[in-house]
């Protein structure tokens, strides 16, 4: 089995407030852990970066008028504008419900109302707020700030909120449309049947990328659009949380590991809730560095390629955000990166 590669990494980063019941501030949320790992990650400059930015939030937020509001948007527009010019990608993430967000005075936002959560819950016609609307705004929003800096640009990645691209041949159009022809939404195995998340990812081609055509489920090797899916693996939370108990007795790394982000996470309900399923329910673990050692990335990585048809273009994607961003974790990144060749 061939090495692992710095050039075969790509990390994909969710910028987005947090979407519970406290959204979280600006600053903690996101500017103070996005500037932190920039530092941290600019000596691998053979590492490939994604930003998905959750558009919805910035046309919202640009629309409000309050001061706290406008130097907001103006922090968020001029990291965005520094992180594309290191060489980073600013690419297309959408969170449906930001429509319906109310906001407070104090910066942060109500975002109770999930009833349109995932983009596919939009009306596909009509005058008001449709699918094609959606996708025509957040487009824009990224435009507005970047086109400042590049005349040239267009956002050509996708990454769904929730990871609720399906059904994807209600969007397809809309992306077609507008050049966006790549998808990081989908992981292996994932199935999550909620209220607001409808994901199932149980039948997913066992490769690192597939071109698609009316759904990210199916391989069609004409497609237009073309899938690179999240990094995962299943195993027993009892051995992982053995593992992370290991890692803090053991790992001489011993930063903080309290994360930047102020807010509180969506709540999705669990499948069960008793403590044996918990524990002994094999359940998907996502490639990320948000509470993950150097050492489990590792292992997630060499468990996935054992069951998947890799290519010389594919890429091992790792899924993270700002808010989740804690010192202990970067510097576990940092561990990570530094042992590959």
């Amino acid at each position: 089995m061939d090495k692992i590669k710095k050039k075969d990494i790509l990390l994909t980063i969710d910028y987005e407030l947090f979407l519970g019941n406290k959204s979280g501030s600006v600053d903690n949320t996101l500017i103070k852990p996005t500037k932190y790992f920039l530092e941290k990650i600019k000596e691998y400059n053979d590492v490939s970066v994604i930003f998905f930015v959750d558009a919805c939030y910035l046309y919202r937020l640009r629309h409000e008028k309050t001061k706290i509001a406008k130097d907001d948007y103006q922090k968020i527009k001029k990291q965005l504008q520094y992180i594309y010019s290191r060489g980073y990608q600013i690419e297309l993430h959408i969170h449906a419900h930001w429509l319906d967000a109310h906001y407070k005075n104090d910066g942060t936002w109500n975002l109770k109302n999930t009833n349109r959560y995932k983009l596919s819950s939009l009306a596909r016609d009509g005058e008001d707020e449709t699918i094609e609307w959606c996708i025509d705004t957040a487009i824009n929003e990224l435009k507005l700030i970047i086109l400042d800096i590049d005349e040239n640009y267009n956002p050509t990645w996708f990454r769904a909120g929730g990871w609720c691209i399906e059904p994807f041949y209600v969007i397809k159009e809309y992306f077609k449309k507008h050049g966006v022809k790549y998808d990081s939404s989908v992981a292996r195995n994932m199935y999550i049947d909620a209220q607001t998340h409808n994901v199932d990812f149980r039948k997913v081609p066992l490769k690192g990328s597939w071109n698609f055509s009316t759904t990210t489920l199916e391989e069609d090797k004409r497609g237009y659009f073309k899938e690179y899916p999240i990094v995962s693996m299943k195993s027993y939370p009892i051995f992982e949380k053995l593992i992370r108990y290991c890692d803090k007795i053991l790992n001489k790394n011993k930063l903080s590991k309290s994360r930047f982000g102020d807010g509180t996470y969506i709540y999705i309900p669990p499948q069960k809730s008793n403590i044996i399923f918990k524990l002994f329910n094999k359940r998907v673990y996502l490639l990320t560095f948000e509470n993950m050692g150097h050492n489990t990335m590792y292992r997630v990585i060499k468990k996935y390629r054992k069951n998947t048809e890799m290519s010389n273009n594919d890429k091992y994607v790792f899924i993270a955000h700002p808010k989740g961003f804690s010192p202990w974790g970067i510097e576990e990144l940092m561990l990570f990166l530094k042992g590959l060749e």
